[in-house]
């Protein structure tokens, strides 16, 4: 009995830190496959997420999320893990998003865990950036510390969600509550994640479906119509 619990538990862990499948997007001539998963059920949009830094156990964390996600009924694409080329994630995002757009959701949201919180928010105050129907600031920090707050300003044009776990870092917590403190943005909420910590590990599956209710709420994109052509 002892032995067969234990292949149990093995095949269970397996089943959300492995992809399903693998997707090509090209940076620079550069092809590079992204971890993906394929949303179940009623579709209801595609997801984003980047790993800020160099991945540590937040790796097998983002990839039981996205496999949680993908349950809820969101297709989601994984940047920065150890599988992909040295292509900086930043360039591999506009790439990335339009890929999750060609699959034709009509939601795309982006989520940020973890480091190079400023690279992310940089990207999309930028008019040039293909812009989301939201962002998830997933316990965002920069390290090393800036010396300013970075600060959510109106240029982010989409709802943000800043969520950081009860036990967070010190500095994960003090950089958000700066951020509260001095964001201008026009859709800014923030939340503790009760009882969790930076890996969000034993809350993992509440945290899915806690964003997916949120992102669910975010008004989806309507396709454009076509001209209406002239006789």
């Amino acid at each position: 009995m002892p032995l067969i619990l234990i292949l149990v538990f093995t095949l269970s862990w397996s089943s959300v830190s492995c992809a399903v499948a693998s997707l090509e997007i090209q940076v620079k001539q550069q092809k590079i496959m992204v971890p993906y998963w394929k949303g179940v059920r009623t579709p209801h949009g595609g997801v984003l997420i980047i790993q800020g830094g160099d991945p540590v156990y937040g790796e097998i964390f983002l990839k039981s999320l996205a496999s949680y996600l993908a349950d809820s009924g969101w297709s989601v694409i994984l940047l920065n893990t150890q599988f992909q080329a040295s292509t900086p994630w930043v360039d591999q995002l506009p790439e990335g998003l339009s890929l999750l757009r060609k699959q034709k959701n009509n939601r795309i949201i982006v989520i940020h865990y973890g480091n190079e919180l400023q690279t992310t928010l940089g990207y999309f105050t930028k008019q040039q950036s293909k812009q989301v129907n939201g962002l998830i600031l997933l316990s965002a920090f920069d390290l090393p510390i800036p010396k300013e707050t970075i600060i959510l300003s109106e240029k982010i044009r989409f709802p943000v969600y800043d969520i950081v776990g009860q036990f967070d870092y010190q500095d994960v917590l003090l950089q958000m509550q700066a951020r509260k403190e001095q964001s201008t943005a026009k859709q800014y909420i923030t939340m503790k994640f009760p009882g969790a910590q930076h890996d969000y590990a034993y809350t993992r599956r509440l945290l899915a479906n806690f964003l997916s209710g949120w992102m669910l709420h975010i008004q989806a994109a309507s396709p454009a119509k076509p001209p209406i052509s002239k006789r």
